[in-house]
């Protein structure tokens, strides 16, 4: 999918009567498999509630195992299928948890294929809330996705623009670019 591809989640066309379609996003990774040990692991595709990875060790069906994602962070949930190179697993989390996942998947999809802005490693702040400031005063609270030495992409249901100077806590930015539900930010 190229820049402007968008993940829509539920849809009445999904397949094999999965809740929300998955994603075809690459992300490595490692998971803590039922034995205590941990493997590396890469994505093959993905969704608010369940992933498929490809991995050199396949736990067996039902079995918990709780996954590292480069991006998105930690997951758990059970093993639902096993397939030659790997397995996958339905997703246990909040609904809040869900939700966030949704826009971190859409927020990755949004970037896959487009060049990476940020030179500097990205990490995810999760349960991040900081007070967004804008260029007018007014205050709105949004959620981190991401943040790195030279930038940060958030969350937020305020309309911004490319180019308007924001504060999050004490640090100072500049919007450079806009995605459904949020916008990315470089510090200055």
């Amino acid at each position: 999918m190229g820049e402007n591809a968008v993940y829509r989640g539920h849809s009445p066309e999904s397949v094999n009567g999965r809740r929300f379609n998955r994603a075809p996003l690459k992300l490595r990774g490692r998971y803590l498999a039922p034995d205590s040990d941990e493997h590396d692991c890469e994505t093959v595709d993905v969704s608010p509630t369940g992933v498929r990875l490809r991995a050199p060790r396949t736990p067996t069906p039902g079995s918990q195992v709780v996954v590292y994602l480069d991006e998105l962070g930690r997951l758990e949930g059970a093993v639902v299928r096993t397939v030659s190179d790997g397995f996958a697993i339905a997703i246990r989390c909040t609904a809040r948890k869900y939700g966030r996942l949704a826009h971190k998947i859409n927020w990755l999809m949004q970037r896959n294929g487009a060049v990476e802005r940020r030179g500097n490693p990205r990490f995810d702040p999760e349960g991040a809330y900081p007070v967004m400031v804008s260029g007018a005063g007014s205050e709105h609270v949004v959620e981190l996705l991401d943040v790195s030495e030279t930038g940060v992409a958030f969350l937020t249901q305020r309309k911004l623009r490319i180019g308007e100077r924001i504060e999050l806590g004490l640090q100072k930015a500049a919007v450079t670019r806009l995605f459904e539900g949020g916008a990315a930010a470089t510090f200055i």
